[in-house]
């Protein structure tokens, strides 16, 4: 399954950004993260973001994506990414995790292991990781979050 995927947070990047809810062609800058998430002195792991035409009901944005990838990324650069897994949280904010769609990588187990360590540390900080569910079951949640 190929999906496009919108970058909010380069990987390596400090600063917490989302889409401007009222004007979808910017975004706002939060502020620090590590103010919000401690792990790795607040620098995101790997590039974060969502997947257009998609909600998340939990927290009424799109569905959130990791991207695992070596190409350097900007804020609001889209991306073809294919889902590999998908991390389920205790507040139900679902983190879908994804790959470049040329990438070699097929399942969560084929990751870096100090690189999936730290993802999990990272969007686990303030709500636990419950779960690492495969493909198929992300692939589902897309599918179920996509809206007209």
């Amino acid at each position: 399954m190929k999906v496009q995927a919108t970058i909010e947070i380069p990987r390596g990047d400090n600063r917490r950004r989302h889409l401007n809810k009222y004007n979808k062609s910017e975004f706002v800058d939060l502020g620090p993260m590590k103010d919000h998430i401690p792990v790795n002195d607040g620098v995101a792991p790997e590039h974060y973001g969502f997947i257009p035409d998609t909600h998340n009901p939990h927290d009424g944005d799109e569905v959130d994506v990791i991207i695992f990838s070596e190409r350097v990324a900007k804020v609001g650069e889209i991306i073809d990414v294919r889902p590999i897994a998908l991390l389920k949280r205790s507040d139900n904010d679902e983190k879908v995790v994804a790959v470049e769609i040329e990438s070699a990588v097929k399942a969560w187990e084929d990751l870096d292991e100090t690189r999936r360590s730290l993802v999990l540390a990272f969007y686990g900080s303030h709500h636990q990781i419950t779960s690492v569910e495969d493909q198929k079951t992300a692939e589902q949640y897309i599918h179920a979050s996509r809206v007209e």
